[in-house]
C-alpha cells in the first residue's frame, strides 16, 4: 500500500499541476491558444514543464545533494523554506512571461497567477505549521476542472469533454479525500 501510495504522490506531484492545467485546456480546447501551431506550442509547454517542474525539482535535488536537507520527501517544516521560496520565483517568473503573450488563454495566466498565490500563502503557513502541498495543488487542479466544465467560459468547445472532465473530477476528490483518510498517503505526503 505504501509504494501505491508513493506512486500515487509522484504522479499527481504539487509542481506537476501548471503542467496537468495546460495539457488540460490544450485537451479540451486547443483554440484557447489561438495562433500557436504544434510548432509553438512545444517551446511554451516546455518552458512551463521547465520553469515549473524541472529547475524546482532540480534546486531541491541540489539541496539533497548539499546536505541541506536529509531527503527528498522535505518532511520538517524548516527544510521547505528555501523550496518554496524558489519555486515562487520561478511561478512568478511564468506568469509574467505569459501575461504579454497573447495566444496563452486567460484562464492559464489566471491559474498561473492563482497557483503563485497559493504557493506564497502555503509558505506562510508553512511558518507557523505544516501544510500539504499535494491538497493545495489538487485544490487548484479540482477549481480549474470546475471552471472548464462550466457551460458558457467558452473552454471547451464541444461536448465530447464532458467524459473526459467528470472521472478527472472524481479523480480529484478521491485523492483529496484519500489524504485526510489515508494514514500512508497522509503520512508520506504531510
Amino acid at each position: 500500500m505504501k509504494t501505491m501510495a508513493k506512486i500515487i504522490s509522484y504522479i499527481f506531484h504539487p509542481l506537476l499541476m501548471l503542467t496537468y492545467i495546460f495539457l488540460l485546456l490544450l485537451l479540451i480546447n486547443p483554440y484557447l491558444f489561438g495562433g500557436l501551431n504544434q510548432t509553438n506550442i512545444l517551446p511554451l509547454g516546455f518552458n512551463i514543464v521547465y520553469n515549473t517542474f524541472l529547475i524546482p525539482a532540480f534546486i531541491v535535488f541540489l539541496m539533497k545533494v548539499l546536505g541541506f536537507v536529509p531527503d527528498l520527501e522535505l518532511k520538517d517544516k524548516q527544510h521547505r523554506i528555501v523550496p518554496y521560496v524558489a519555486t515562487g520565483v520561478f511561478y512568478l517568473w511564468i506568469f509574467i512571461n505569459l501575461k504579454s503573450n497573447p495566444e496563452v488563454p486567460h484562464a492559464f495566466k489566471l491559474f498561473t497567477l492563482g497557483a503563485t498565490i497559493a504557493l506564497f500563502m502555503a509558505f506562510f503557513i508553512n511558518i507557523f505549521s505544516k501544510i500539504s502541498m499535494h491538497t493545495t495543488g489538487m485544490g487548484g487542479l479540482l477549481g480549474m476542472v470546475v471552471i472548464c466544465m462550466l457551460p458558457g467560459l467558452n473552454y471547451s468547445y464541444d461536448s465530447f469533454v464532458l467524459p473526459f472532465l467528470i472521472p478527472f473530477l472524481f479523480l480529484c476528490v478521491t485523492y483529496s479525500w484519500s489524504l485526510f483518510y489515508s494514514p500512508e498517503l497522509s503520512a508520506l505526503l504531510v
